[in-house]
Parts: structure tokens; C-alpha cells; sequence
């Protein structure tokens, strides 16, 4: 590119110098210098417009990518608020486990230490009475042999 730039500006400035010098003169040495440099320019031109056209289509074809990606990101960041929602609510339910599961252990808990008061009271009560009717305990005691012998 730089060359042609070289050329068009060799082209506009001795078309210049002999326009000056020739005090406007239309010579056919200053038509040609001006149609080659109208040529370069052209040709300059149709170079920078093909130039514009495939930038023009890279633009686009990267535009193209880039609104692909931005779906895909949009579809990802639904996802993941979904997901995120999803997350809190199997973390509350877990909690609420735990919380229901340690409300039942000290539940069942209460209700073995009120069943082993109450046989333990029960218990209680019937070596009371026992001991209060001492002839059910000679009974019991005559049953038992009070020798012990090593056999």
C-alpha cells in the first residue's frame, strides 16, 4: 500500500509542479501525469473499497459469533439462576430435616425418660408392697435355697 501511496503522491506532485510551472497549461504532458494519477487513485480506491468489503464481512461474521455467545451466555445465566434456586430450596428442605430430625430425637428422648421413670417408679412400688407384706417375701425366700454348696 505504501508504494502506491508513493506513486499517487510522485504522480500528484509533478502534476502540480508542471501545472505551476506551465501556468495552467493543458499540455499532453500534463493530461497524462493527471491521468495517471487519477488511475492510481482509482485504483487506490477499488483497493480500499475490496478492503472494506472483507472487513465489512469479518465484522459480520464476528458479530454473528459474538450474538451466538451472548445467547449462550444468556441460556447459562438462566440456567444457573434456576439451579441457584433449585440449590436454596434443597438446602431450606435439608435444613428443615435437620431442624425436624432434632426436634424428634429430643422428643423421643422426653418420652424414654418418662418410660423408664415410670418403671422405675413401678419397680419401686412393687418392692414397697413386697416389703410391706412380709409374707410373700418368706415365700419367696423359702423357694430359694440358702445353701450354697461347691459343686
Amino acid at each position: 500500500m505504501d508504494s502506491l501511496d508513493d506513486d499517487i503522491s510522485f504522480y500528484l506532485d509533478n502534476y502540480k509542479n508542471q501545472f505551476i510551472a506551465h501556468g495552467l497549461d493543458a499540455s499532453s504532458e500534463n493530461t497524462s501525469l493527471l491521468e495517471e494519477a487519477k488511475d492510481k487513485v482509482n485504483a487506490l480506491l477499488n483497493q480500499l473499497t475490496i478492503e472494506k468489503n472483507n472487513l465489512s464481512s469479518d465484522n459480520n461474521i464476528t458479530r454473528k459469533r459474538i450474538t451466538r455467545m451472548n445467547s449462550i451466555i444468556e441460556q447459562a445465566r438462566e440456567q444457573n439462576r434456576r439451579l441457584e434456586t433449585e440449590t436454596t430450596h434443597l438446602i431450606n428442605s435439608n435444613q428443615g430435616a435437620v431442624q425436624q430430625n432434632a426436634s424428634n430425637v429430643s422428643l423421643l428422648y422426653k418420652k424414654h425418660k418418662i418410660r423408664m421413670i415410670s418403671k422405675v417408679c413401678l419397680l419401686a412400688t412393687i418392692l414397697i408392697f413386697l416389703y410391706i407384706n412380709d409374707d410373700i417375701v418368706r415365700a419367696i425366700r423359702s423357694r430359694i435355697s440358702t445353701n450354697t454348696t461347691a459343686v
